[in-house]
């Protein structure tokens, strides 16, 4: 019996660990990319994440460009807006 609880408590623990991270990770985790490709395929690779999209027409026009990322988690849709400066890093304007 004590072998069983051990096991479950591994596997919870184990089961635990591999979460998508939070929509606050994710916007604060925006700063630390130049390019939204790379911060794009960033986000795809994340557990439970899905579906991510850059929407580079958007927004050219404004000074700085702004683009939209959508993308789902947990069966449910997000946007950020994000400002693409050249050797800049990315900057959260709003999640949307």
């Amino acid at each position: 019996m004590k072998q069983i609880a051990t096991t479950m408590a591994i596997i919870i623990l184990a089961l635990s660990c591999a979460h998508s991270p939070g929509t606050i990770q994710i916007q604060e985790k925006v700063s630390e990319f130049y390019d939204v490709n790379t911060f794009a395929n960033w986000l795809e690779e994340q557990p439970n994440i899905g579906r991510v999209n850059v929407n580079k027409l958007v927004l050219l026009t404004s000074d700085p460009p702004k683009v939209v990322v959508t993308y789902y988690q947990k069966n449910a849709i997000r946007r950020l807006l994000l400002s693409v400066k050249p050797g800049y890093k990315l900057v959260l304007v709003k999640p949307e």
